[in-house]
């Protein structure tokens, strides 16, 4: 591993020590983005996988995994025994287990052995095919004409109250309203494209199209400008309504309606208006 890797080198070497004294262990890979170094960067998880001999794999795994633990120092547990945080280094490490039956054969996108007790060329693994994030992660919130109308006297409301806070200088709040609406465009974006919310946060350049990407540098200042700007908040805050509108637009028309967007459209522009004194054109 490169030494912009130094602390996952470190932690697995350290790791591996205790690991490789459990003779019921039959193999140890890594996955994920440390598996392809030129994905890698200095705070990357640790995806870790065992293979587990059949006979032990419900009492190591299930009912006690302290003895795969006891290598990796000391950890905050996150998720049940799969997914932690390390004391030391300050890195997620997740950890799937496998019956030694169920390995060959096994479709992965990419991984690194470290460890195996296994014949020579055993587990054969094959390389999964490359498929879309919607395929990996559907989407099953379902966008109904009900949810849509229901979003929509939502953003009425929040719309036709959005000039208040810039009359009293409320500027965090302002930016509390811009960081809401962010997510809610964010949440609407996932589900145009059928991706489940939030998947793949850490690279939404992967996962949303460009044309979307576009639209949320829209939401934000300019960077010269100040975020106590009331003029630079209310341009921001306007093009962030008008990038809302247009993707809940878009989710209307694909589930059948719901979105009213004559009145959406009139209360934008009577927001407009009553921003016009903190507009600069």
């Amino acid at each position: 591993m490169a030494e912009k890797l130094a602390k996952q080198k470190g932690l697995l070497d350290r790791w591996m020590k205790s690991l490789v004294n459990i003779p019921e262990i039959d193999l140890i890979w890594i996955e994920g983005s440390l598996a392809d170094e030129k994905r890698a960067n200095p705070v990357s998880d640790i995806d870790i996988r065992f293979g587990i001999a059949d006979s032990a794999y419900e009492q190591l795994w299930r009912k006690d995994p302290k003895p795969l633990l006891e290598g990796m120092g000391e950890y905050f547990p996150l998720e049940w025994h799969w997914r932690f945080l390390t004391a030391a280094e300050g890195l997620i490490v997740e950890i799937m287990a496998f019956r030694t039956s169920d390995l060959e054969g096994k479709e992965l996108f990419e991984w690194e052995i470290l460890f195996s007790r296994l014949p020579d060329g055993k587990p054969q693994f094959r390389k999964m095919p490359d498929k879309s994030a919607a395929e990996l992660w559907p989407n099953q919130n379902e966008f109904t004409v009900e949810k849509i109308r229901n979003l929509n006297k939502t953003y009425l409301l929040v719309l036709a109250h959005a000039p208040a806070s810039f009359y009293t200088s409320e500027f965090h709040s302002v930016h509390l309203g811009l960081d809401w609406l962010r997510m809610q465009i964010l949440e609407l974006m996932y589900r145009r494209i059928g991706v489940s919310f939030g998947k793949r946060s850490k690279h939404l350049s992967e996962v949303l199209p460009v044309e979307y990407l576009a639209d949320l540098d829209q939401t934000h200042i300019e960077p010269d400008q100040s975020p106590r700007d009331l003029s630079a908040l209310a341009g921001a805050l306007m093009r962030t309504f008008k990038v809302l509108g247009k993707h809940v637009q878009a989710l209307s028309d694909q589930a059948g309606g719901g979105f009213a967007s004559e009145w959406y459209d009139r209360l934008y522009d009577q927001t407009r208006e009553e921003l016009r004194p903190f507009l600069k054109n």
